[in-house]
């Protein structure tokens, strides 16, 4: 099979999969009403929004969340706080479009964002159309991940950013929580993890520089995790001990030894061909 039937069928595995997970995390389309943010998820959009503060909110701004999800957490609450002047989403399926836009009806009065079915290797948008890019455990899913790191940087415009988390590698995964990531990558449709090298080398050659990486995701958040199970009023927003525990994961960024991967990088040079 060629990559490009490789990716097609990947493609329609991974509609499958989300379709799936959108009945069992939020169910019937009729049933959504405002958005609401778990800790975790208002935890790392504090950190991507953080990390996009260079870009001024002041001027004509456009950010694009590929693969935005069912809630469409990214553009909904870039909207919400008007972080930038237009907010887009895409996804492959379309089930997940119609379910972020209603939560985007339900959740704001105005600046609604838009949300598109397209592919993430060939976005639906004119050369240099946004500031910023973000791509949220999508590039594990996909056949063709370079393809996609060049789709970013074709939509950017010179010195935007481009927002990146995936899975670390399995070496720099905790012990004994490898067992549990290799079920999920399985369940999922995984197709890979990455580490600070590989994506260096993808970023630089679709012409990305001033890399800034941050690691996530350590022993201490295994704790926390865990604690939440026992203690479940932890979780709850203004729980002072689930928000400590969680600036102790985020102090050790620099640490490789933790689940997740983020890399900031700015597009200042056009995209090279990668190999």
């Amino acid at each position: 099979m060629n990559k490009n039937n490789q990716s097609i069928t990947q493609e329609k595995k991974q509609r499958e999969i989300f379709n799936k997970q959108i009945q069992e995390d939020v169910g019937e389309l009729s049933q959504i009403n405002t958005l609401k943010l778990d800790n975790w998820m208002q935890s790392y959009l504090n950190r991507i929004f953080k990390a996009l503060t260079k870009i001024s909110s002041t001027q004509q701004t456009k950010i694009l969340d590929i693969g935005c999800g069912a809630k469409g957490y990214i553009p909904i609450t870039s909207a919400i706080h008007k972080k930038f002047s237009q907010s887009y989403g895409i996804e492959i399926s379309l089930e997940a479009c119609k379910y972020a836009k209603a939560f985007s009806q339900k959740t704001l009065t105005e600046n609604f964002p838009h949300f598109i079915q397209c592919s993430a290797h060939q976005l639906g948008f004119r050369n240099e159309s946004f500031e910023a890019v973000t791509c949220i455990a999508l590039l594990e899913h996909i056949v063709e991940d370079n393809e996609v790191i060049q789709e970013s940087a074709r939509v950017l415009k010179k010195n935007g950013y481009l927002y990146l988390m995936v899975p670390n590698d399995y070496k720099n995964i905790p012990f004994f929580l490898r067992w549990y990531y290799k079920k999920v990558d399985k369940k999922m449709g995984h197709l890979r993890h990455y580490n600070r090298k590989i994506l260096k080398e993808k970023l630089e050659a679709a012409g990305f520089e001033d890399l800034q990486f941050y690691t996530t995701g350590h022993i201490i958040k295994m704790f926390q995790y865990f604690l939440t199970i026992i203690y479940p009023k932890i979780n709850t927003p203004d729980s002072k001990v689930w928000w400590y525990l969680e600036k102790l994961d985020l102090k050790r960024f620099d640490n490789d030894k933790g689940v997740s991967l983020s890399v900031l990088a700015k597009k200042n040079r056009r995209e090279q061909k990668c190999h």
